[in-house]
């Protein structure tokens, strides 16, 4: 007869200690010795534990965002460019132009625009 895992008050603490801690669902889950299906399973149960988690990771993301805002602010060009590309999308957007020419049609990507034109002369 197979073991079945439970996910009691304890393993869901840890669980959610560890995902404040940055670690992924699935690492977390087999940390404290239960199957990510088992979360999954816990998830689907008790639906308010979906927000619980969703917190947790929130936490982990705030801590990390707030790292980055640090570096920016000392000098960290790397942590700068991706917190403007992040917070000012359109002015720091990475810009891609694309033309080809394929017999008679001509498409134009620029930016977020697109154009085509077809040439009556080719």
């Amino acid at each position: 007869m197979a073991h079945k895992e439970k996910f009691d008050d304890i393993r869901k603490a840890k669980y959610l200690d560890l995902l404040r801690a940055g670690c992924n669902k699935h690492g977390a889950a087999s940390m404290v010795g239960v199957s990510p299906q088992t979360v999954a399973n816990h998830r689907k149960k008790y639906p308010d534990f979906e927000n619980d988690e969703t917190g947790a990771d929130m936490e982990a993301c705030a801590r990390v965002e707030s790292f980055m805002y640090t570096a920016a602010k000392g000098g960290n060009v790397s942590a700068q460019i991706f917190f403007l590309k992040n917070r000012l999308r359109r002015r720091w957007k990475d810009s891609h132009d694309l033309e080809a020419t394929l017999h008679n049609v001509t498409v134009n990507v620029a930016g977020a625009g697109l154009a085509m034109e077809v040439n009556e002369d080719g």
